[in-house]
């Protein structure tokens, strides 16, 4: 994936080129104005374009239309201080991917590059599509959805997995195989392969608390969503 970072700020310039290093993004370019954008938007091989609206030579928005009107298979996601709803009605109108407000965190600008991703490479391979492969696209939900299906280990629910997490997920303090189990009416065996699955994968964080005498506790504590 190639992506052009246009905007005039070089500060505001590299702390986008840092985010998209940290999303996986290694082939990052950058322009300062229009002209240079256009040249090297030109070229026809730029996947994605982080944009800003306001530039020296005019607005960022002008850079989407002629991408559009020169038919580049391009993607476009507005990166800017412009709060106007005619600027972001016009972003939309004319394909534009994501809307980023500056200042916006890591978190808001993967969500952004998520769904960039879903939309590149959604249909590729496929010569026609089910409803099920087009919601994937459009709607993050299904997407997670189809993501938690695909790396669960056989005889593993969806079900049972999503309300495993979201119940520790809303807990205040680090729980037990056992109180998850009582409180989701689950059996502990099964509760304890779900945490131990989630705690390989980096989800959940174990420690184990030793008593007298007997096996020690594992208390499991919500970390982060997996991949």
């Amino acid at each position: 994936m190639k992506i052009l970072i246009v905007d005039d700020d070089p500060m505001v310039a590299h702390i986008n080129l840092k985010f998209a290093n940290k999303a996986g993004y290694e082939d990052v370019e950058t322009a300062a104005d229009i002209e240079s954008a256009k040249e090297r938007l030109g070229k026809g091989d730029i996947d994605l374009v982080l944009l800003d609206v306001y530039l020296p030579t005019g607005k960022g928005t002008d850079i989407l239309k002629w991408i559009r009107q020169e038919n580049l298979n391009t993607d476009v996601i507005l990166i800017t201080a412009d709060r106007s709803s005619e600027t972001v009605e016009e972003s939309m109108n004319f394909g534009a991917v994501d809307y980023l407000i500056k200042p916006f965190d890591f978190a808001r600008f993967q969500l952004a590059m998520d769904k960039f991703e879903r939309k590149k490479t959604g249909f590729v391979g496929k010569k026609s599509v089910e409803q099920d492969d087009i919601d994937s696209i459009f709607f993050e939900s299904a997407a997670k959805s189809d993501k938690v299906k695909d790396m669960l280990e056989k005889g593993m629910s969806e079900k049972t997995y999503t309300a495993i997490l979201e119940a520790i997920k809303a807990m205040d303090a680090p729980t037990t195989a056992e109180e998850l189990g009582d409180k989701l009416g689950i059996s502990r065996v099964s509760v304890r392969r779900y945490l131990e699955f989630m705690e390989n994968r980096g989800i959940l964080e174990m420690k184990p608390i030793y008593g007298k005498k007997g096996r020690p506790q594992h208390l499991f504590k919500y970390v982060q969503e997996g991949n």
